[in-house]
């Protein structure tokens, strides 16, 4: 078994927990959709700059939809960190990311920098709308 050399006492690659997974998977909707309220806040910004106003109240609806399934996500992810026995928020991802493998750290790692460099991204264009 190609395993053996790997993983001596059982042969096979250890299990990866369900919430640990789940934090993988929040992290990568996470950044997507921070990439999707970027996106709806550079069409907001040309839209504000053409003056058409009429298109506003749908691109705010999104917006905020958007915000909101964030927030839900990262929510989430909080309690997955929970149940992965770390605490939640930005405490607990660093905690997890120092638990994980090397391999699978760098993945992670490179994960969450995106998140956060998309979060700040986010929060300076919209508040820059927002003037």
């Amino acid at each position: 078994m190609m395993y053996a050399t790997c993983w001596p006492k059982t042969g096979r690659p250890p299990e990866i927990p369900v919430a640990l997974t789940a934090i993988d998977t929040l992290l990568e909707q996470t950044v997507a959709d921070l990439k999707r309220f970027i996106a709806v806040i550079a069409t907001e910004r040309s839209t504000l700059i053409s003056g058409d106003i009429d298109r506003l109240p749908a691109i705010a609806e999104e917006k905020s939809a958007l915000a909101t399934r964030i927030a839900n996500l990262e929510a989430q992810r909080d309690a997955a960190l929970g149940a992965a026995g770390f605490s939640a928020g930005r405490q607990g991802i660093d905690a997890w990311l120092a638990a994980n493998p090397a391999p699978l750290s760098i993945s992670r790692r490179t994960a969450w920098k995106l998140h956060l460099d998309l979060a700040t991204e986010a929060r300076r264009d919209n508040e820059i709308n927002g003037k």
